[in-house]
């Protein structure tokens, strides 16, 4: 009996030591720090990510500006990243499989960037694999309609915010991917067929 106890305690160590590696000594996983510090050179409005701190292993990334954590997990859970963008730089296509490393990620506000798009082929579906996103925000960029089609396959999501882009026409919110969206929550500047 005692000899199992010592193999339990052994592999509960050894899972422990494990475990810590994967995170940073203070709380934030480390690869999400990692994707945080990626994601601060495209969002790159020196006043507001000030304590996005390259080097510095030992950095909690759940304390950085626009940054929450789950307190048990801490997996990040939200990133408020408005208007993190220097108004000086030009438009540009976000690369929004940056994003994949934040596999808890429910709260993604990309608002007010100068976004005028995604990468080639690729559109928003780096973000369909964030199963726990609840809330995007993508208002006052330079989106067109041509995001509506990149939007499928976010079976999680029951906030999204578009206002403010540059959306024509209408959109049928019957037959399509935003059926399982509350409506009242949704803000477009344009025509909706419900």
């Amino acid at each position: 009996m005692g000899s199992k106890w010592v193999v339990w305690v052994e592999l509960l160590f050894f899972m422990f030591a494990l475990f810590q590696n994967y995170r940073c000594s203070d709380g934030c996983w480390e690869h999400e720090r990692l994707a945080l510090l990626q994601l601060k050179l495209f969002f790159n409005d020196a006043k507001s990510l000030t304590n996005w701190v390259e080097g510095d292993e030992n950095s909690d990334c759940c304390q950085w500006n626009s940054v929450e954590c789950n307190n048990n997990t801490h997996r990040v859970i939200k990133l408020d990243l408005i208007a993190t963008r220097s108004w000086l730089s030009e438009s540009w296509y976000l690369n929004a499989s940056l994003f994949s490393p934040f596999e808890e990620l429910e709260y993604l506000d990309l608002s007010f960037n100068s976004i005028v798009g995604c990468t080639e082929k690729e559109g928003l579906k780096g973000l369909s694999s964030l199963s726990k996103l609840k809330s995007l925000y993508l208002s006052y960029n330079l989106f067109n309609n041509s995001i509506l089609s990149s939007l499928d396959g976010f079976s999680s999501l029951r906030e999204l915010y578009l206002g403010g882009n540059d959306l024509k026409g209408s959109v049928d919110f019957k037959d399509n991917v935003f059926s399982h969206l509350c409506l009242s929550f949704i803000e477009l500047k344009y025509n909706l067929v419900i």
